[in-house]
């Protein structure tokens, strides 16, 4: 193979990878864009099924009734079209915890450093804010204590749950 074919099979792979990642995120958009279209979370019908983590941390079923407590339960928690999505549920917020076990609370004007996804290298990276408070970013003393956080949380398990990376 010469050089010239070498690199056009290369553009040609780098392209197919590109565009199956363009297909995960636009998959991933639709999916995120059908739970909060128009700002309305879903909500079952009378007679549906839904599914809920209760604090024991289990995942169950119930029977929207339209009534009192299963209002309550929509207005002060999150409920679910399936178990699966609130057992992805459950293991986000429980990666959160363990995270914030090694967080911090934002300091105005000090370094607060934060984890982020970046879709085209497919890694978790760092940034450091001192001025812009991010209410659902977790932050950390220094860029070294993110890092452990991450390699004691797992990786791939944050951005399985935290990111949505398959």
């Amino acid at each position: 193979m010469t050089e010239l074919e070498e690199l056009k099979a290369n553009v040609e792979e780098i392209k197919s990878q590109y565009i199956k990642q363009l297909e995960e995120v636009k998959a991933k958009i639709e999916e995120l864009t059908q739970e909060y279209e128009s700002g309305n979370r879903w909500k079952p019908k009378v007679g549906e099924d839904y599914w809920l983590v209760n604090v024991d941390g289990g995942v169950y079923r119930y029977k929207w009734y339209n009534d009192k407590f299963d209002n309550v339960l929509f207005n002060y928690t999150d409920i679910f079209h399936t178990k699966e999505q609130a057992e992805v549920d459950r293991e986000r917020k429980r990666i959160r915890r363990e995270l914030m076990r090694y967080g911090k609370n934002f300091v105005p004007n000090q370094y607060n450093w934060a984890i982020n996804y970046n879709y085209r290298d497919k890694a978790i990276g760092y940034w450091v804010s001192t001025l812009c408070f991010h209410p659902f970013d977790i932050y950390f003393e220094s860029e070294e204590m993110a890092k452990k956080a991450i390699e004691e949380v797992g990786e791939n398990r944050i951005k399985k749950y935290l990111f949505g990376v398959k």
